[in-house]
């Protein structure tokens, strides 16, 4: 079985990011070269390693404004894994860079071209809270899907520095954060979604990890919602009395304190307002089909909702291998669940496995509590 990888960074921004791209350099610089390849060979367009770099760009002005200490952090990364920056840039909008290999919106008269599965990532996620959590408390989670030939996950415990909290942070070699949990109690988990009105602009990595430095939950979600977006997310919250979801587009969002105690969401928008601009239920309509069977396990399950009761329904096989827990297949390509990411935010506890949760251990990470 696969172990996750844990790397502890210290001191500041540009420190811990050297130690990120000095202890990881080899990952970094495989990311990079397997996702560009994998982008060039799989896209219905041309595609170039220079029109990767170049679209990458646009979001550096963003960054720097929105994030200069996690701009410093990349600046880090690229020293320590002695690699261009414009390359750490690429690797962090790597969820976004569909935005520079199919168009936004096709053409009159003309159909979207496929997009095999292994350039999108499928998560399905979730939250459990008050009845229906046999301790009350909140849990919130996900499955993270994406081509295990080209990703390898890491957790990273970011030390408190400043007024940042400690940090459990999941992600990959060269990118600042997927999802996590700190010290405050707060985490989060994340769906991409495709809208369509991408622009120029901050990629989600940063936002988490803008938002996982805040302490309160109103400054975690005000860290999400004015962020200048470079695309869409679909962000669940979960606090020790609380659990929101926001679903962001590059330009709109839709925020919701959720009030009954089961929640899941896939890949798609459900928001009324932000449906018009969903172009992914086409490219991938198992979506639409796993939201509503997470939904239906946790609502079947309420009252008994446990680690053990959310670890089961992480492994469901419904509409195999396409389903919560994904399967590669020849006909979905290389897309499947890399890790499944468990977290209760009062005990600042956080589950992860390297794998299907079907077949591969969970380890446990905690952060110490005063």
């Amino acid at each position: 079985m696969n172990k996750l990888a844990a790397v502890t960074l210290t001191g500041s921004p540009h420190e811990r990011g050297y130690q990120h791209g000095k202890t990881l350099k080899d990952g970094v610089h495989r990311f990079y070269e397997l996702w560009t390849k994998c982008l060039e060979k799989e896209s219905p367009f041309k595609v170039t390693q220079e029109v990767l770099l170049t679209f990458a760009r646009k979001s550096e002005p963003f960054i720097k404004q929105y994030a200069p200490d996690i701009y410093d952090e990349m600046m880090g990364i690229a020293e320590g894994a002695e690699i261009n920056f414009d390359k750490v840039l690429f690797i962090n909008c790597f969820d976004e860079g569909y935005g520079s290999i199919i168009p936004p919106k096709p053409a009159t008269g003309m159909t979207r071209p496929p997009l095999l599965g292994a350039l999108l990532g499928g998560c399905t996620s979730f939250a459990a809270f008050g009845e229906a959590t046999v301790d009350g408390k909140v849990y919130i989670g996900q499955n993270y899907d994406y081509s295990a030939l080209n990703f390898e996950p890491v957790v990273f415990r970011i030390k408190a520095w400043g007024d940042e909290p400690e940090q459990l942070v999941y992600s990959h070699a060269g990118v600042v954060g997927i999802d996590g949990i700190n010290s405050a109690g707060l985490a989060i988990v994340e769906n991409t979604l495709v809208p369509s009105d991408q622009q120029p602009g901050v990629p989600f990595p940063v936002v988490v990890r803008k938002a996982m430095q805040q302490t309160r939950l109103s400054d975690f979600t005000g860290a999400i919602i004015t962020a200048p977006r470079l695309s869409g997310h679909n962000y669940i919250i979960g606090a020790s009395y609380a659990a929101v979801d926001i679903e962001t587009s590059a330009t709109r969002y839709d925020f919701r304190y959720l009030q009954d105690s089961v929640f899941g969401h896939a890949n798609h928008y459900e928001s009324p307002v932000l449906k018009h601009l969903d172009l992914l239920p086409e490219l991938l309509p198992d979506t639409l089909i796993r939201s509503g069977r997470m939904l239906q396990l946790l609502k079947a399950k309420s009252g008994e909702i446990n680690l053990e009761v959310i670890k089961g329904i992480m492994s469901d096989h419904a509409d195999y291998p396409v389903g919560i827990c994904r399967h590669e297949d020849k006909r979905h390509g290389e897309l499947g669940t890399l890790s499944t990411l468990v977290y209760r935010p009062e005990d600042r506890l956080m589950l992860a496995t390297y794998g299907n949760p079907c077949t591969s251990p969970f380890q446990e990470f905690t952060i110490p509590t005063a």
